[in-house]
């Protein structure tokens, strides 16, 4: 989809949430469909378990949910989040300190788009 908004002349931003509560550490492997949900809306209390590092990574995330809704960046709370553009950045929420990737799974997503195309006809 970021690739579709980008040709179309509009920023988008792209991102992928892989942080775990530090209580879930040992039983999940990495992070479920939807598990920033908590961190966007900065309820981390619902996650079993919550600390003080996932209470920060969540104040974090809303903290850019709520910019991007304000001002159309999600840059603006003190994180780098470059639009995804020609350099296919995707900000990476992976611990308490997010990066920036350039063509993050790139080889997953073309596949995944190939796909698409391909059932859209």
């Amino acid at each position: 989809m970021a690739e579709a908004v980008t040709a179309g002349g509009q920023p988008a931003y792209h991102y992928s949430f892989a942080y775990v509560a530090e209580s879930q550490r040992a039983q999940l492997k990495g992070a479920r469909h939807a598990s920033e949900i908590p961190y966007v809306f900065n309820n981390p209390d619902v996650i079993p378990g919550v600390t003080a590092q996932d209470r920060k990574v969540a104040a974090a995330v809303s903290a850019a949910w709520a910019c991007f809704a304000k001002t159309g960046d999600p840059g603006c709370e003190g994180w780098t989040w470059p639009a995804y553009g020609d350099t296919r950045a995707t900000l990476v929420i992976d611990g308490a300190s997010p990066r920036v990737a350039h063509d993050f799974d790139r080889a997953r997503l073309d596949l995944l788009f190939a796909d698409h195309q391909h059932i859209r006809g």
